[in-house]
């Protein structure tokens, strides 16, 4: 068998059923009661915490601690429509928790709610954050990028596929902050394989800080042709190559039977030009589309997240172990589901 065959249709189905059955990987907080108060550990800090507080509302919490207090102090002094988005759905999410729970209830009454998008685009990211503080891997810069309106959107999408991996069992270690390299590689202890992995989102005019005017999204079309020939020309470093591009459209709500048009889009994109050879193989292993566009939906409820994968049958470098690649398909299923968000 050549180096460069990718992985077949059999062996591909057999990850992905694999993946469904170990669903998280990654580590986990030690938590525990002391002295009345709920004590977690989360990236070498301990944390003293109300007993009745949920675990959903303790990663909102520390989600403002890791951006600053003086930064949210900050942000909570400018009009609703000027503050950075983070603080836009913070303030969505308290007067979602204030409708669910009445002013006069039991301090120790927990509601479950269906996640809204504003809820939903929070606690990912909330989340994301925590999973890569549990590992090491939260450096000042990348919440500094967070902070800043213009870098938002991209540091944000390279969060969320780097705390993919860590859920799914990566060691993930980034790589210097430029466009000559990809984000970070991803070591599976499991397989003993690092691949190494690149993160883009597409942008759109009036959507997270994007200057422009929101325009009519039921026209638009993937539009990743871009974004992908940027990826393709990172390097490789000896490693296995993953790409993942977020096509950041509004999701198709739970109740339609639609066929997102992203990804016929995207299909017709991937027939173009010549297919990979066995003598000019596919620079990548791995094509993940993704569609994480909670954002756009606000009060309204949390639709599932979308994605499209495409493995070349021809690579430059493949994994040789199954479950690197069961792996793989575990970062990106379940990424974002939750049953029910808790408060």
């Amino acid at each position: 068998m050549s180096e460069h065959r990718n992985w077949s249709p059999a062996r591909v189905l057999e990850c992905r059923e694999k993946a469904k059955k170990h669903l998280y990987a990654g580590p986990e907080a030690p938590s525990c009661i002391f002295n009345g108060k709920r004590v977690r550990g989360v990236g070498g800090k301990v944390f003293e915490r109300p007993i009745e507080e949920t675990h959903d509302d303790f990663l909102i919490w520390h989600l403002g601690y890791l951006l600053g207090a003086d930064w949210v102090k900050d942000q909570r002094q400018l009009p609703l429509g000027k503050r950075h988005i983070i603080m836009q759905w913070r303030h969505a999410v308290s007067i979602e928790k204030d409708l669910a729970i009445p002013a006069d209830s039991d301090p120790n009454l927990v509601v479950g709610v269906s996640p809204t998008g504003s809820l939903q685009a929070l606690i990912t990211l909330a989340d994301d954050l925590y999973r890569l503080c549990l590992v090491g891997q939260l450096a000042n810069e990348i919440l500094t990028r967070l902070r800043d309106l213009h870098q938002f959107q991209g540091i944000r999408y390279e969060i969320a596929i780097a705390a993919s991996m860590v859920r799914a069992g990566f060691k993930i270690s980034w790589l210097e902050s430029n466009e000559t390299h990809a984000e970070f590689t991803a070591f599976l202890l499991e397989s003993g394989e690092t691949i190494i992995v690149e993160a883009k989102s597409r942008h759109r005019p009036g959507v997270l800080h994007e200057p422009g005017d929101v325009t009519d999204f039921s026209r638009l079309k993937a539009d990743i042709d871009v974004l992908y020939r940027r990826a393709l020309k990172k390097p490789m470093d000896g490693f296995p190559y993953l790409i993942a591009i977020d096509v950041n459209l509004p999701l198709t709500k739970r109740q339609s039977e639609t066929f997102p048009s992203w990804l016929a889009d995207v299909l017709q994109l991937s027939q173009r030009g010549p297919k990979p050879t066995e003598e000019k193989p596919s620079q990548e292993f791995f094509l993940a589309l993704t569609n994480y566009g909670w954002h756009y939906f606000g009060d309204q409820p949390a639709p599932p997240h979308e994605l499209l994968y495409i493995l070349p049958e021809w690579a430059s470098m493949v994994p040789k172990d199954k479950r690197t690649l069961s792996a793989v398909f575990r970062a990106f299923d379940r990424y974002g589901i939750r049953s029910q968000s808790i408060f």
